[in-house]
């Protein structure tokens, strides 16, 4: 019988390996349409990419 191990759900600001919430944000980039921060888990020391899809808000007008 093999054991499964739950993985905390994807969420920004959240270690996706441990759950911890509160992570530590380093570079960033604009890359296509999406906008990408490089993190480290100040609890378990993983580290990864985050990102986050750009998506038009509105026209201000000057």
């Amino acid at each position: 019988m093999s054991k499964t191990s739950k993985t905390p759900e994807q969420a920004a600001d959240t270690c996706p390996v441990c759950g911890h919430k509160g992570l530590i944000y380093g570079d960033s980039e604009l890359q296509d349409e999406s906008y990408i921060y490089d993190w480290t888990c100040p609890n378990c020391g993983q580290t990864g990419k985050e990102c986050h899809a750009l998506v038009f808000s509105e026209h201000i007008l000057t």
